[in-house]
């Protein structure tokens, strides 16, 4: 249940991030926060930076929502034999669920965080992107020292 409530409340954030921008920001419209951040109101028609963004949007909902099911059932199930993944999970999940969430009801996710230096900008992105490279980092390094302690303690 607690992993259900954390998901929750991250895509909750994600949710109300995006509606934030969406709400007080025009569509590329670039709010200059500072020399290395601005916030912008883009919408991703495709996946991965933007990548896949020609196919049929009904292909790409339904393969989104197979692929979300997919890794969910596989997290899941992780979870349920190890709770020390409880953190990454969640990022995992919430962020991928609001992502999904916008694909299907918003034709296309929100990003709105744009890191730069001087003219290199990285790729807009959005709180839910952030959960879910955070997690897949946190389950990575958690997995990592785990098999690490159980390889030094055979």
């Amino acid at each position: 249940m607690k992993l259900f409530f954390l998901t929750l409340f991250f895509f909750i954030l994600d949710k109300l991030s995006k509606f934030y921008v969406i709400k007080h920001f025009s569509y590329n419209e670039i709010l200059y926060i500072n020399n290395y951040l601005n916030i912008v109101n883009y919408k991703n028609t495709g996946f991965i930076l933007g990548g896949f963004s020609e196919i049929d949007r009904d292909i790409f909902v339904i393969v989104n929502i197979i692929l979300f099911f997919v890794v969910s059932h596989y997290l899941i199930k992780i979870y349920s034999k190890n709770k020390n993944l409880f953190l990454s999970i969640s990022l995992l999940l919430g962020g991928a669920f609001g992502n999904l969430y916008d694909r299907i009801f918003n034709y296309g996710v929100t990003d709105f965080l744009d890191f730069h230096y001087k003219n290199i900008h990285w790729p807009a992105f959005n709180l839910a992107d952030l959960f879910i490279t955070s997690g897949i980092i946190i389950f990575i390094i958690k997995s990592l020292k785990e098999s690490d302690f159980v390889y030094r303690n055979r």
